[in-house]
């Protein structure tokens, strides 16, 4: 590797790239390494400069997040996120089954609003969830198809390290088939 990080520079001028290792304690570390050749006033090289940051923390932090990610998105609840307006930003896969399509741009950036029977009752849960925090109850909603769907909905505003509100989150069970059990 020594031969072709010179071989790189001396052919480009520069090298860059994360390389993994381990530190004195024995923990790893993984840094951004920067390489360049530094010339004189002849244009002449002179040396090498190389720099070095610590990007191991922020490594770690995209591994957690990339879980995250797959943990939402594969959920088997229905999952959906939606900006402090109340319009979607996001939907998992059990989201969509349970609206009746496969594609999240149908519903991407529509009010969420627009999935409920009553609108005015689905105002009342977002003004709820910017007030309290959260709200936790059923709910009857429209799918695609326009038949409806009855849902038990835990509904809650996220906010960053600092306690502000950034976005509001819902997770969505479908219980259409328990009510109607109920009903009969």
């Amino acid at each position: 590797e020594a031969e072709q990080f010179m071989e790189t520079i001396l052919e480009k001028g520069y090298w860059e790239n994360e390389i993994a290792g381990w530190r004195k304690d024995g923990s790893p570390i993984i840094v951004h390494l920067a390489a360049n050749i530094v010339y004189n006033d002849q244009n002449e090289p002179v040396c090498i400069m190389v720099s070095f940051i610590d990007i191991t923390d922020r490594k770690k932090m995209e591994a957690e997040l990339r879980i995250k990610d797959f943990a939402i998105a594969s959920s088997i609840d229905a999952i959906v996120i939606g900006d402090l307006d109340g319009n979607i930003t996001y939907v998992n896969r059990a989201f969509l089954n349970m609206w009746g399509d496969d594609n999240p741009e149908t519903v991407i950036g529509k009010p969420v609003t627009g999935f409920a029977k009553s609108r005015e009752f689905a105002h009342e849960v977002i003004e709820t969830v910017m007030r309290e925090g959260s709200w936790y109850g059923e709910l009857e909603g429209v799918k695609k198809d326009n038949s409806t769907v009855t849902v038990l909905l835990a509904a809650n505003l996220v906010t960053d390290a600092a306690g502000q509100a950034v976005c509001m989150m819902g997770t969505v069970v479908d219980i259409t088939d328990r009510k109607n059990a109920q009903k009969q």
